[in-house]
C-alpha cells in the first residue's frame, strides 16, 4: 500500500534476504580491515513474514575509532557521506545508483553498543520470536500506509506504541524504551501523561456499575441496547473497540456473535490492556491512541467508542478516522456525555461531528438507571453513524 505522500508498504518478500546478503557481500571486502566490523541486516525486511516498506536497512556497526575508516570505505564505493543527519553516533549515506532491479537500500554506520544499534536489533530479535507481535505490527504498518496523505513523521510516531510493546520483551531498559518512544513521537509527552492517568485508575476502573458490567443486570441492560442497534452477526464480522479499557465491550460485543472475523481492541493504557487481554484472551489488543487508531480501514461491522470522544484534543478528526474504518453497512457507535463537572459532549455537539462526515446521526437519550447501576443527574446519550 502506498499514500499519495509516498509511503509504501507491502507484504514481506522471500527474495530480501538474499538482497541483503548482496548487498553485505559487496560491502565486506573494502570493510575487511575493521577488526570486528558487523554488517547487521535490520528494520523491518530483517524479519521474515512482517510487511514492510521495500527498502533495505543496513547497520555496519564498527568501534568509535573506526568510524572514519568505515566512512573513508564506503565513499570508496560511491557511498556520499550524509552526516549523522541529528542522530549522535550514526552516519548516514546515500546509497550509488542500483542496478535495476535492485532492492533500495538505506546504509549507516553505527557505533557499537549506542542504543540506536541495541534497538536496531532487540526489535528484530523479539519480532523473529514473536509471530503474534509481528502480525501486530505489519497489521499496524499496513493500515496506516493505506491513509491518504499521511506524513513519514506521523507514520513513525504513530507506530511507536506497538514497537514499544514488542520492546518492553527485550533487554532495554524501562529508560531506554522512553527514549527510543520519544525520538519517534515528538508528542510523547502528552501521551505518556495520558497514559499515567489510565494506568493508575486500571485496577479500579471496572468497580463502576457501567464499566465493569459485573452486575447482571447491568450487563442486560446494555446488551439489549447494543444488540437493538446492530444488524445480526455476520459469519464475517470483525469489530473494533476505541479505547477499549479493560475490555468489557469488547467482551459483550462477542458474546452478542460479532467479531466472529476478529475483535480488535486500542488503548492507550498499557495496564488496561493487560486487564482486558486477561478477561478476553480471544481479542487482539493492541496498544495505542483511540485519536488515531492504526487499524486497516473498511475493515469493520461494528466500530464502538465510549466515553472516549469529549477526551481527545481534535474530535472531529477522530469521528472522520472511526468513520473511515466501517466496512460497507458498517455501524459506529459513540456513547457520550455532557457532565456534571461541565466536561464532555451534549448530543447536539456530537451529532454536528458526525454529520461533517456526510452521514446522518442517529441518537437516543441513555436515561434508563439500569445502564448506568443507579439514578444519573447529568445527560447522557448514544451516536449511531449506520454506513450504507
Amino acid at each position: 500500500m502506498t499514500t499519495p505522500a509516498g509511503i509504501e508498504v507491502v507484504p514481506w518478500r522471500e527474495e530480501w534476504p538474499a538482497a541483503f546478503e548482496a548487498l553485505a557481500a559487496s560491502l565486506r571486502p573494502a570493510l575487511a580491515h575493521l577488526p570486528g566490523v558487523e554488517i547487521e541486516h535490520v528494520g523491518s525486511t530483517s524479519v521474515p513474514g512482517l510487511a514492510a516498506k521495500p527498502i533495505l536497512d543496513v547497520d555496519v556497526v564498527v568501534s568509535r575509532d573506526q568510524v572514519p575508516a568505515a566512512v573513508a570505505a564506503l565513499e570508496g564505493l560511491g557511498y556520499r557521506h550524509r552526516g549523522d543527519l541529528g542522530v549522535t553516533d550514526r552516519e548516514a549515506f546515500h546509497p550509488p545508483a542500483a542496478p535495476a532491479g535492485e532492492m533500495a537500500r538505506h546504509v549507516y554506520v553505527c557505533v557499537r553498543g549506542t542504543l540506536h544499534v541495541r534497538n536496531h536489533l532487540a526489535l528484530r530479535e523479539v519480532l523473529r520470536a514473536r509471530p503474534d507481535l509481528r502480525d501486530a505490527y505489519g497489521a499496524v504498518k499496513l493500515a496506516l500506509a493505506s491513509e491518504p496523505g499521511l506524513r513519514i513523521e506521523e507514520y513513525l510516531a504513530r507506530k511507536s506504541a506497538v514497537v514499544q510493546q514488542a520492546l518492553a520483551l527485550s533487554g532495554l531498559t524501562v529508560a531506554e524504551r522512553e527514549e527510543i518512544w520519544r525520538l519517534n513521537d515528538p508528542d510523547r509527552a502528552r501521551t505518556r501523561a495520558v497514559q499515567e492517568e489510565w494506568d493508575a485508575q486500571a485496577e479500579a476502573f471496572d468497580d463502576e456499575p457501567d464499566h465493569g458490567l459485573r452486575h447482571p443486570a447491568v450487563r442486560a441492560a446494555w446488551r439489549d441496547l447494543l444488540a437493538g442497534l446492530l444488524p445480526v452477526p455476520a459469519a464475517g464480522s470483525r469489530i473494533a473497540d476505541l479505547g477499549c479499557g479493560t475490555g468489557t465491550l469488547t467482551d459483550l460485543l462477542l458474546g452478542l456473535g460479532h467479531g466472529a472475523r476478529g475483535a480488535d481492541g486500542l488503548d492507550v493504557s498499557p495496564r488496561m490492556l493487560d486487564l482486558a487481554r486477561a478477561k478476553v484472551p480471544q481479542a487482539r489488543f493492541l496498544l495505542g491512541d483511540a485519536a488515531t487508531p492504526p487499524l486497516a480501514p473498511a475493515a469493520y461491522e461494528v466500530v464502538v467508542a465510549r466515553h472516549v470522544l469529549w477526551a481527545l484534543p481534535d474530535p472531529a478528526a477522530a469521528v472522520r478516522r472511526w468513520v473511515r474504518l466501517l466496512a460497507p453497512g458498517g455501524r459506529l457507535v459513540l456513547v457520550e456525555g455532557r457532565w456534571h463537572t461541565g466536561a464532555g459532549l451534549t448530543a447536539t455537539e456530537v451529532a454536528t461531528l458526525v454529520a461533517r462526515t456526510g452521514f446522518e446521526p442517529v441518537q437516543q437519550d441513555l436515561t434508563d438507571p439500569a445502564l448506568w447501576g443507579g439514578p444519573i443527574t447529568d445527560h447522557r446519550h448514544l451516536t449511531l453513524v449506520h454506513l450504507p
